[in-house]
């Protein structure tokens, strides 16, 4: 299935409909209303917040995954700690991105950013099974969740992706 075809598919999809108002609405508008919105929403950058936030999670466990890759038994301890650092630097992350979606109107673009950020969630609690995992010596598992949270991940990122920057003709 081509890229435009899933978009569209989840443009149309009026089942995430409840997701979007949730998260966008509830959560996303209750954040840019709150002390740290302008902080979240990065106007004292002048600029959005979340893009720029996304590289250092991304960059954790990219980092984590090829250690896992290249060096799997020397490497498991920065590994696991790259995965966690991932995980935790996440969260600001997705606190940013539900308060920039707060402002989409457009109710196909609502979807896709509510698939995008039940995507990444996935992806981050999958990360974290993996760091889970890692810290109980269960280092192959961890592997595994976080080859899985990767693949999720770059998913998700896709549709943020079209959100940011639309899609390319």
């Amino acid at each position: 299935m081509q890229t435009e075809t899933i978009l569209d598919e989840i443009e149309r999809t009026e089942q995430l409909d409840d997701a979007a108002d949730y998260l966008l609405d509830k959560v996303g508008k209750s954040l840019a209303a709150g002390s740290s919105g302008d902080l979240l929403q990065g106007k004292w950058l002048g600029h959005p917040l979340h893009p720029m936030l996304t590289d250092i999670p991304i960059g954790f466990w990219t980092a984590g995954v090829t250690l896992d890759l290249l060096t799997p038994r020397s490497g498991q301890k920065a590994a696991q700690l790259l995965i966690g650092l991932g995980t935790l630097s996440a969260i600001p992350t997705a606190l940013a991105g539900l308060t920039d979606g707060s402002a989409i109107e457009d109710p196909a673009e609502r979807r896709v950013a509510a698939a995008h950020a039940i995507g990444n969630l996935t992806a981050t609690c999958m990360f974290a099974m993996s760091w889970r995992a890692r810290r109980k010596d269960h280092h192959a598992r961890g592997v595994l969740w976080s080859l899985l949270a990767t693949g999720v991940a770059t998913g998700a990122g896709l549709l943020g992706g079209n959100l940011t920057f639309g899609r390319s003709k």
